[in-house]
């Protein structure tokens, strides 16, 4: 005899299924029991690794985090059932005496992950730390035949190469210098033209040889908490993470490029990953700024030679 399901307990069931498309998944059943019949809001029988198996699931759709109480009743409960997997769901999570007694004897603690659903109120936000490799100073100096006269004064944002910004091409060069030299303090970028090449100066036309620009780089680590979800999944109270079943979508941020705030390195992490899981590492790089939505010269083709050195 079935008892009459609620929402939580059909995405429960829903997320089983998704896990495990071949097990057999119900939802709000009865079960006898050594003192009788006991309810079971989803139940899954299905097989891992050739091994049958079969999970007491509890679901509480609760305002307040499930306490210690119901941690020590499903405990009583599964034994009684003898089943090989206890999970409880919870739709507003659990207070820390719950999770101490689930992790001592073995119970899993999870939640429904189902974007965009108003039935799931659960929202993970999840702290990322980066390694941020940026560009704080530059320079550029240019070059023209000895014979010619060149500007006497310039700045590098008002140098322009067929009428778009050469510091545009610059942010771009320094961002392939900033990943091919991840760990240099100055970066000395020189390039020499094939022949002279007509540049704008303050409108004034300057014929040049070559350019060369140093820029110096600083390595620091940056946080950011941004919002993790799945299109439909679970999430593991007690290992902090999120299960993504087959053909399932994988959500992270939006990340806000402006709000990364300093912090300390993360500590090392010897641990090798499980299998079938996986976990995101960045890496930020801010080169030269360039001027928005101006274009960006193309002067690889005028250049004949290259030299990159990073000083000590």
């Amino acid at each position: 005899m079935s008892k009459a399901g609620d929402r939580y307990q059909d995405l429960v069931g829903a997320v089983q299924r998704a896990l495990d498309p071949g097990a057999i998944v119900d939802v709000g059943i009865w079960v006898e029991g050594p003192d009788g019949r006991r309810d079971m809001d989803v139940s899954v029988r299905g097989i891992k690794t050739g091994v049958p198996y079969v999970a007491l699931i509890e679901c509480k759709d609760w305002k307040e985090p499930v306490g210690i109480a119901v941690i020590d009743a499903f405990d009583s409960k599964r034994h009684d059932l003898k089943v090989d997997l206890a999970v409880v769901f919870s739709n507003s999570g659990f207070t820390q005496d719950a999770a101490r007694k689930a992790r001592r004897v073995g119970i899993e603690l999870a939640s429904v992950v189902k974007d965009g659903d108003p039935t799931v109120h659960l929202e993970i936000i999840r702290t990322f730390i980066a390694k941020r490799h940026a560009v704080v100073r530059w320079v550029l100096a240019l070059f023209w035949d000895k014979d010619r006269a060149g500007p006497e004064d310039f700045h590098p944002l008002g140098v322009t190469f067929r009428g778009l910004p050469v510091v545009n091409w610059i942010q771009q060069d320094s961002l392939r210098l900033l990943h091919e030299h991840p760990g240099a303090a100055l970066i000395k970028a020189e390039y020499a033209f094939k022949s002279e090449q007509e540049f704008r100066i303050r409108g004034k036309v300057c014929l040049l040889i070559g350019l060369v620009y140093r820029v110096e780089c600083r390595r620091d680590w940056v946080s950011q908490s941004v919002r993790e979800s799945v299109t439909l999944g679970s999430y593991d109270f007690l290992r902090h993470r999120v299960t993504v079943p087959d053909k399932q979508a994988y959500i992270l941020g939006p990340f806000d490029r402006d709000a990364w705030e300093p912090c300390d390195p993360p500590p090392p992490e010897d641990a090798e990953l499980e299998p079938g899981t996986f976990k995101l590492g960045m890496e930020l790089f801010a080169p030269v700024q360039g001027q928005p939505d101006m274009g960006t010269p193309d002067l690889d083709f005028v250049i004949k030679e290259r030299l990159v050195t990073t000083p000590a």
